[in-house]
């Protein structure tokens, strides 16, 4: 789920720069010179006349297909990488004939990590590793580890450069890091030192990894197909809001979960064929999908949680009512709370109350006051929530009582509660609504299309 959508998410720019020449021509003298004393020349050597990306073929693909039902607009994407667009605001989308020649989308770029290193691939096929964009891959055996030293690559012990690309074209299934396995291409960025592995691979074979992530391939299949359209269209949103920059989203909620190719499943793998490239849009452009786990019977407005108005996303009674409101309850001793917040840079001598001084439309609360014996302070209840957790604190719509040494928050609802809520979308599919209705009632305003 989205806890905190990425208006001004984290960036790590790669460029484009050629920085791995030297590596390749290190790599190229070793294999040349025949050297025995490193497995780097024992794993290396050209494939013969292999295309850049290698055979696709194997690959486990989806076929797009639009859903029978759908007969909304078409819309094409001239979106690339070596165009930048400063947002998605400003995105070149248009509407098209249905028979207009549909444009190629580029790669998602998915942000897995970013830590010291090794960094071990694994595959059951050959591994093609490719140094330099332009040039012919070299072929490695099936297990690959990465590390970094400053902006520099090490890869088996030999310096590369500050990046290369990973694929496994002759196998079926993906490439396996950290225990999970991949679609498409893994790129590995040096970065002060520390490794970032990014995922690329097509949109719909990353959706496979995302709706089961996100919620149990067991739910109905019309709110599996909801979870897919609105997953779809906020990956588009942010490919075309970061075009510049390294990635596009991580597999976190600080976008949205990804599983890769461990997580998927027959029943949401349906979901996504049957919603093929199809979006959100409003004024001509992918909307901003965010969604929550639970809105506790009312969603919130943009304009309250990131401070940007957003006129799709406004608060309203949920659709689904009290349906997903998932009552909650924390207690915090008044001693843990005096804790938190001087770690967190306040000033408070010994609290002796806390309460919330204002709310926002949707009842949520915007300021609590917190009652010291030198004074007072009021903290936003979102910053609240962030220093005690979100899985403590699940939402900002609650109340707050006391007992003698403790506080009791006592809540409903889970996440920011912005846009699309995924409990009340489980209960409106188990009510026989459809799926394009379940994402206009959550998006007022907003009109669904294909991609071309």
């Amino acid at each position: 789920m989205i806890d905190e959508a990425t208006l001004c998410p984290c960036r790590s720019g790669m460029g484009t720069k050629r920085p791995f020449r030297t590596g390749f021509i290190a790599f190229s003298i070793l294999v040349a010179a025949g050297c025995s004393s490193t497995r780097v020349a024992e794993n290396l050597r050209h494939p013969p006349d292999r295309e850049l990306y290698g055979p696709t073929a194997t690959r486990p693909t989806l076929v797009p297909r639009t859903a029978d039902r759908y007969s909304g607009p078409v819309y094409r994407s001239t979106q690339s990488r070596a165009q930048a667009l400063g947002s998605a605001a400003d995105s070149t989308f248009r509407i098209e004939p249905d028979d207009a020649p549909g444009a190629s989308l580029t790669p998602v770029r998915v942000s897995l990590a970013v830590a010291n290193g090794p960094f071990v691939v694994w595959s059951p096929a050959e591994l093609e590793v490719e140094l330099y964009p332009g040039d012919r891959p070299l072929v490695w055996n099936n297990r690959l580890s990465v590390d970094a030293r400053g902006d520099t690559l090490i890869v088996e012990g030999q310096s590369v450069g500050s990046a290369i690309r990973v694929r496994s074209p002759g196998s079926g299934l993906g490439l396996e890091l950290h225990g999970k396995r991949y679609a498409g291409d893994l790129k590995f960025v040096a970065e002060s030192g520390k490794v970032r592995a990014i995922n690329e691979l097509p949109m719909e074979e990353y959706l496979r990894g995302v709706v089961p992530a996100e919620v149990p391939p067991t739910w109905s299949p019309e709110a599996l197909k909801t979870i897919a359209v609105a997953a779809r269209t906020y990956a588009l949103f942010q490919m075309e809001k970061n075009a510049n920059r390294s990635f596009d989203v991580t597999d976190s909620i600080d976008t949205q979960m990804y599983g890769g190719l461990s997580v998927a499943d027959p029943r949401s793998d349906q979901a996504v064929r049957d919603t093929a490239a199809q979006i959100l849009i409003y004024g001509g452009a992918p909307i901003l999908a965010t969604y929550h786990a639970a809105s506790g019977g009312y969603t919130e407005d943009a304009s309250r949680v990131w401070s940007k108005d957003v006129p799709y996303l406004r608060a309203q009674p949920d659709p689904a009512g009290d349906a997903n409101s998932t009552p909650w309850r924390v207690s915090m001793s008044i001693r843990d709370l005096e804790r938190t917040l001087k770690a967190s840079g306040y000033k408070v001598a010994k609290v002796s109350s806390m309460d919330v001084m204002q709310r926002t439309p949707s009842g949520r609360a915007a300021t609590v006051r917190v009652r010291h014996s030198r004074g007072f302070l009021d903290i936003s209840a979102d910053r609240l929530k962030a220093m005690f957790g979100g899985y403590k604190v699940k939402s900002t719509l609650f109340e707050i009582s006391q007992t003698k040494t403790a506080f009791v928050i006592t809540g409903r609802g889970f996440g920011h509660g912005v846009g699309l809520s995924q409990m009340g979308t489980a209960a409106l599919a188990k009510d026989g609504m459809p799926y394009e209705q379940i994402l206009s009632a959550y998006y007022p305003g907003t009109q669904l299309a294909r991609l071309q």
